[in-house]
Order: C-alpha cells, then sequence, then structure tokens
C-alpha cells in the first residue's frame, strides 16, 4: 500500500541518517512480524526491506531478538520469520543474500547446541537450500551438514527444505537439471557427511 511505501522510505532515510535508530525499529517490527493489517504482512512487503537494513546494521543483537521469536512451540509469527530468513529464489530469480546469511555464524551455532534436540533439525529447515564452494563465503547447508549431519533429524529436513522450490517446464526435467548440479558439487565436496547426504538425495532425485 502506499502507507506502507511511505513508511519504510522514511525508515530508510532515517537509518542511512542515523543508524542507532536501528533497534528502536526492529523490536516493533518483529513484534508484529506476518500479522494481518500490519505493514509486515506481506511476503513481498516493502518494510521487510528495512528489517533487512537493520539486520545488516546490527546482526547480532537483532538475530538475538528473531531468536527469542522462533520457538517452541512453532506459531504463525515464527513460522513466518523462518521463510523469510530462509530467503531464496523461486522460478530463477536470485533475491541475494538470505537474512540468515547475514547473521554471524558462531551466533547460529550458539543458538543451536544450547537445545541441540530442538534446534538442529529446525535450522534445517530455514538455511538457504543451495550448495555451493566459494572462498570466503560460507555455505550455510554444508555447514549445517558437517556440524550436524549425523542427525537423521537434520537429514530429513535439509531433505524436505532442498525439496521446497519452485520451477517451470517440466518437472521430470527440472530434477534432471538439479541431479546434474549435484553430481558436479559432489565432485567438488570432501566432507564424508556431505557427501552422503548428497547422494542420498541424488537418489531421491533419480527416483522423482
Amino acid at each position: 500500500t502506499g502507507d506502507e511505501w511511505h513508511w519504510a522510505d522514511t525508515a530508510m532515510i532515517l537509518l542511512k541518517r542515523d543508524p542507532s535508530f536501528a533497534n528502536a525499529l526492529m523490536r516493533p517490527m518483529l513484534e508484529h512480524f506476518g500479522e494481518d493489517g500490519t505493514i509486515m504482512h506481506g511476503v513481498d512487503s516493502r518494510a521487510r526491506s528495512v528489517l533487512n537494513e537493520i539486520l545488516i546494521i546490527n546482526p547480532v543483537e537483532t538475530w538475538r531478538e528473531i531468536a527469542n521469536l522462533l520457538g517452541p512451540p512453532v506459531d504463525a509469527k515464527s513460522w513466518h520469520l523462518k521463510d523469510w530468513l530462509r530467503g531464496g529464489a523461486f522460478f530463477g530469480r536470485e533475491t541475494g543474500p538470505s537474512p540468515l546469511e547475514r547473521i554471524p555464524i558462531r551466533e547460529l551455532w550458539s543458538w543451536v547446541d544450547d537445545e541441540v534436540e530442538e534446534r538442529a533439525w529446525y535450522l534445517a529447515t530455514m538455511v538457504p537450500n543451495r550448495l555451493f564452494r566459494e572462498d570466503g563465503k560460507p555455505c550455510l547447508a554444508r555447514e549445517v551438514l558437517v556440524r550436524y549431519g549425523a542427525r537423521e533429524d537434520v537429514q530429513r529436513n535439509m531433505a524436505a527444505n532442498f525439496s521446497t522450490e519452485g520451477w517451470m517446464g517440466p518437472e521430470s526435467l527440472h530434477y534432471e537439471r538439479k541431479r546434474e548440479e549435484l553430481d558436479t558439487y559432489l565432485g567438488l565436496e570432501t566432507h564424508p557427511l556431505v557427501r552422503s547426504w548428497v547422494r542420498t538425495y541424488i537418489d531421491s532425485l533419480s527416483s522423482s
């Protein structure tokens, strides 16, 4: 809506002039994240770009506020937050780094390790569903498999995450291309837990 755009533009100007306003804006935005009738409702909400900017300005404190809202229990707000953190591209549209990728990885490990049984598999559902090797840039899906990939619940939920996607054209062609990409990745991967998971997932794609 027009009000949302005006609010978001004003908030962006405020943050650029004085980043210290980040936390004052962040807390009410998270409080109403995903709520009907608010500027934080829509998936493509302009206001969410403001929250992305706040995450860049203050990633640690913003993550810790988000983590307090992720559950358990997993409610509507935590589901919307998880979906936003994951980010990702549908139908080939890249959206840039996901919000989760802007969070220091040590913060993610600290959060999971406090309650591994409840959080390791949960993190597997929210990492961006892509595997890559790139100098200076950690691949969160790979790092989760390296650290927690011996757990069956992590393997299962990572597979569900990688299967949550959109595409255009024949389904069989989509799976064939995806399998080829993972075959190429497998030729570069050395960690046994990651290789094991990729092989299993490739087998499931072959069946599909």
